[in-house]
């Protein structure tokens, strides 16, 4: 039998373990939290005003209808909601309201785009989420509202909205698209590989449960597969979206999707623009072409716009959001990204202008998930780029917002500056109506009402970007 002093030690060790168990469980996750995103002073140190009563005064304003700008007028918000505008001097303000003076500047909607991601290429088969930085991001640029063009992580895209809405975290509303739904041809590891309509009903049935609103069908999926997914998804109200090449556009058109991503670029082959074993890139067959514009049209088929010009470098002030790993893979790839993308990117546009022309609904993203593309700064560069393709800034700005909003179906709530709207607005230095240079000179965002910091937000993500 062992005595009571030949047990102390183990007794001893015991109680040890139990008091370093305690630190570890109570103390370090209270230490942790302190840098954790989603921790209480995660949002409020991002807000430069937030009031019951806001009045915004002496400002230009370009309300997302496409109509022209109306100058000299202040805008009041209450509750998070606009509630007031008229002609500066002339409109009677709230005795409470906190007045800011915006002369010089111009307020639009806030950007409500529909191609987006929350990570970043890692540079094989995966991506990274960009859970930390991109949010941010996107705020810091006026970008209020987004959906989510497909994950390799869809829990991290869906926790990630919830903080979001609760006020954990600071970002952009979110809609959330579940994962990619892929054949397994598909080389990306994230993918939700469906090999049949079955594989493509349950999966949506799975995550439209989980909280997805949209889904998206990637380059390789089945037409029996894509069947499925689209019949499952309209059964329960949810729309379908797809970056195309196995299954054609006609024939997803003809299947009932609702949305093709990149426009006519997901479209490339069966216009003639690419061939199976070329890198090279030629005109569209200017008849199929046609035939398919007006197909689209009579189908209903919205077109996300994706613009991306691979020849022009990010600026300086991006290079340092980047960490260092991405920064060095970004810079080695600026010296081998082929021509061809771009000459496709040209022929894109011009179907794109003739899509909109014959009446198809265009909307846009940026697809910020390699070759330096980076949230708010791609969502800027795609509304430069279309102005520079040939569409009118104020057609576009109308694209970005109410457009937008309108596909998602909240433009009762949100996309345009109206009394009763929420108060989801872009304030910037200059014009874009007449520069739309000047998109990128934000002075501050409102998001439901609340005035965000874009400088901070900015100066927050640096090094992150590709790796948080």
């Amino acid at each position: 039998m062992k005595h009571a002093a030949d047990l102390a030690p183990r007794a001893t060790t015991v109680r040890e373990l139990m008091l370093v168990t305690f630190v570890v469980l109570v103390f370090v996750p209270c230490l942790l939290s302190q840098d954790l995103p989603g921790s209480k002073d995660e949002v409020a140190r991002f807000v430069r005003l937030k009031a019951k009563t806001i009045a915004l005064e002496n400002v230009r304003i370009i309300d997302g209808t496409g109509a022209l700008p109306v100058e000299n007028q202040s805008l009041v918000i209450i509750d998070g909601r606009i509630a007031a505008i008229g002609r500066s001097g002339q409109i009677q303000l709230p005795k409470d309201a906190v007045r800011i003076n915006l002369d010089g500047r111009t307020i639009l909607p806030g950007l409500v785009m529909l191609h987006e991601h929350m990570f970043y290429f890692s540079g094989f088969r995966v991506w990274h989420s960009q859970a930390v930085s991109y949010p941010r991001l996107y705020l810091a640029a006026g970008v209020t509202t987004v959906r989510t063009a497909g994950t390799d992580v869809p829990y991290t895209d869906l926790n990630l909205k919830l903080a979001i809405d609760e006020g954990r975290i600071a970002g952009p509303k979110m809609y959330v698209t579940g994962p990619f739904f892929n054949g397994y041809q598909g080389h990306f590891l994230g993918d939700n590989i469906v090999r049949s309509e079955e594989d493509a009903r349950r999966g949506v049935a799975y995550w439209a449960g989980e909280g997805a609103t949209s889904f998206k069908v990637y380059a390789s999926i089945s037409r029996e597969a894509l069947k499925g997914v689209i019949e499952e998804a309209h059964r329960r109200g949810l729309k379908v979206t797809g970056h195309l090449a196995s299954v054609s556009c006609r024939e997803a058109a003809a299947l009932g999707i609702d949305n093709i991503e990149h426009s006519f670029g997901s479209c490339a082959k069966e216009l003639g623009m690419t061939r199976d074993d070329s890198k090279s890139v030629f005109p569209p067959d200017e008849e199929k072409a046609r035939s398919l514009i007006q197909y689209l049209v009579n189908a209903g088929v919205v077109l996300t716009s994706t613009p991306f010009a691979p020849e022009r470098p990010i600026s300086q002030e991006e290079l340092d959001l980047l960490h260092p790993t991405t920064r060095e893979r970004y810079l080695n790839s600026m010296t081998s990204i082929p021509q061809p993308p771009g000459m496709l990117e040209k022929y894109v546009r011009k179907l794109e202008r003739d899509f909109v022309a014959a009446g198809g609904r265009l909307v846009v993203g940026s697809d910020p998930q390699d070759f330096g593309q980076i949230a708010g700064y791609a969502n800027h560069r795609a509304l430069q780029l279309l102005v520079e393709s040939g569409f009118k800034p104020l057609d576009v700005i109308r694209m970005a917002t109410l457009g937008g909003a309108q596909f998602l179906g909240v433009d009762g709530e949100r996309g345009c500056v109206t009394v009763g709207k929420a108060a989801d607005l872009l304030v910037v230095a200059g014009n874009p109506a007449v520069d739309m240079k000047d998109i990128e000179k934000v002075d501050l965002v409102f998001k439901d009402g609340v005035a965000y910091d874009p400088r901070l937000l900015r100066e927050s993500t640096k090094g992150l970007v590709g790796w948080h």
